[in-house]
């Protein structure tokens, strides 16, 4: 990484490279230690991997984020959805799950970052993680009034909301839904997220 610029692409591409790297290791290692029966030393090793894994997918999560250089900002946003979809198919879904809410948090102005807010809000509600999915949604609410996740997120908080007992929120937040179909943009951005 020392010979990169750090506001550059090409630091985004070094430090996913080497997180990808960790992560190709973890897997194999996984693999060795289920052929071997679980071989000595297996286990030490994959941990201090992950830890290594960790480490980098957070600093790209983290350090890109406030770069001056907007293409550098977003490469890094690119990046940690990158290997969170990777952590996802090999199987660490907390990992995933983690690296989704770090770029929620550091890539709010991501161009994917609403359809991220609103994957996660789904995945809370179906699993009836309610207070999780109020949270979310509300995100989308006060972050992303204008994107067609917008009228979407009204009604599934709303939803959410009652099976919480919450009824005055929930009406409360379906009045919102109402009012924003009463707008003709609204309706149009409702109609669009819903289709």
């Amino acid at each position: 990484l020392a010979q990169y610029p750090d506001d550059g692409k090409d630091c985004v591409s070094a430090a996913e490279h080497i997180a990808i790297s960790y992560l190709r290791l973890l897997a194999r290692a996984k693999q060795e230690k289920k052929s071997l029966n679980a071989a000595a030393g297996i286990d030490g090793k994959i941990a201090s991997w992950r830890i290594d894994a960790d480490a980098v997918e957070g600093y790209i999560a983290e350090r890109f984020s406030g770069a001056a250089n907007r293409a550098t900002a977003t490469e890094g946003g690119n990046a940690t959805l990158r290997l969170a979809a990777l952590e996802k198919q090999t199987g660490d879904t907390r990992r995933a799950d983690s690296l989704y809410k770090s770029f929620i948090e550091y890539y709010p102005s991501h161009a994917n970052a609403p359809a991220i807010v609103a994957s996660l809000a789904t995945a809370a509600t179906s699993d009836n993680r309610f207070r999780e999915a109020v949270s979310l949604w509300s995100l989308i609410e006060e972050r992303y009034p204008d994107s067609i996740y917008y009228a979407a997120a009204l009604t599934s908080k709303s939803k959410s909301l009652e099976k919480l007992g919450d009824m005055p929120a929930a009406i409360e937040t379906l009045k919102k839904y109402v009012d924003t179909e009463k707008n003709p943009l609204g309706a149009m951005k409702a109609r669009m997220s819903l289709a």
